[in-house]
């Protein structure tokens, strides 16, 4: 299991947040339960094998989405080591 903390420091409300193997082409599912208002933050927990099987390591790709329809990507995060994400 990994866990990790989502920061919202976007000066928006964060709508959505997905996780990928980096060499997937396709995005998870919506990891958050609700909205992450600006300056908030949201702990997750999860399987990385729900994401790719039993050896899905540790780095993955990670997209935050807002309420005014953008997103910020982080490619390649480890994150096994990160334990926090601040999503500017």
């Amino acid at each position: 299991m990994v866990k990790i903390s989502v920061i919202n420091n976007s000066g928006k409300t964060m709508t959505a947040v997905y996780m990928s193997p980096p060499d997937k082409d396709t995005w998870g599912e919506n990891e958050l339960d609700a909205p992450i208002p600006d300056r908030e933050k949201a702990d997750f927990e999860w399987n990385q094998a729900d994401y790719g099987g039993s050896d899905a390591g540790c780095v993955f790709d990670v997209r935050a989405e807002y309420s005014d329809g953008k997103s910020t990507d982080l490619d390649a995060v480890d994150l096994c080591k990160e334990t926090a994400l601040n999503f500017n």
